[in-house]
């Protein structure tokens, strides 16, 4: 599956609890989670459903709202 072709300057900014797929290009999957926290620097701690969890700054990561 390949990534939409979004910008990802015009994403809006997640805040805690929003649900949404992060793209992992060379995996060419999209995977789903939820932001559970954001830090002072503007880092977003995601947990993804498979149990993976990560701090990211997602101006800088492909994402989508979850898919149904």
């Amino acid at each position: 599956m390949q990534a939409d072709r979004a910008s990802k300057a015009t994403q809006p900014v997640p805040v805690t609890g929003t649900r949404l797929e992060l793209y992992w290009p060379l995996d060419e999957a999209w995977y789903p989670g939820i932001v559970a926290d954001i830090s002072a620097m503007g880092k977003h701690h995601i947990e993804y459903d498979d149990g993976d969890n990560e701090w990211l700054l997602l101006s800088e990561e492909l994402t989508r709202p979850e898919q149904q």
